[in-house]
C-alpha cells in the first residue's frame, strides 16, 4: 500500500529534502516573516553579540542554547545584517565529525 504524502507549502519539500538549491530566506516565502516569540529575540541578539567578535558555528550556537541557529541566522538576513556561511567538519563532544555552518557578521567599510 503507498503511502500518501502530506500536502506541504511551498519551499517545504526543498528543506525536508535537504535541497540546497532553494534558499529559503528569500523575501516573499512563507519563511520571510520573522519569529515574533521573546526566545527568538533573544536568541538573534546573542547570535549578533557573538558575531560582533567572532565567527559563530553550528555546534557553538547549540552549546549557548540555540537549537536551530541557522533559522535565526536567516531571520537576521532578512533584518538587514550581512551574514555570509562558510562550510566546516567540527567535531562533537562525543567525536562524531559534522559539517557545520560558520557563521561571520560582515563589516561595511565606508
Amino acid at each position: 500500500m503507498a503511502r500518501k504524502r502530506k500536502a506541504t507549502a511551498p519551499g517545504v519539500a526543498a528543506i525536508q529534502g535537504n535541497v540546497a538549491s532553494e534558499n529559503i530566506c528569500q523575501k516573499n516565502t512563507p519563511f520571510s516573516i520573522s519569529c515574533q516569540s521573546p526566545r527568538a529575540a533573544a536568541q538573534r541578539r546573542q547570535i549578533l553579540e557573538h558575531l560582533q567578535h567572532d565567527t559563530l558555528t553550528t555546534l557553538q550556537a547549540r552549546s549557548m542554547g540555540i537549537m536551530h541557529p541557522g533559522m535565526r541566522v536567516c531571520e537576521l538576513r532578512q533584518q538587514g545584517h550581512q551574514i555570509t556561511t562558510e562550510w566546516a567538519n567540527e567535531y562533537c563532544t562525543g567525536g562524531v565529525r559534522h559539517r557545520v555552518a560558520r557563521y561571520r557578521l560582515e563589516v561595511a567599510h565606508d
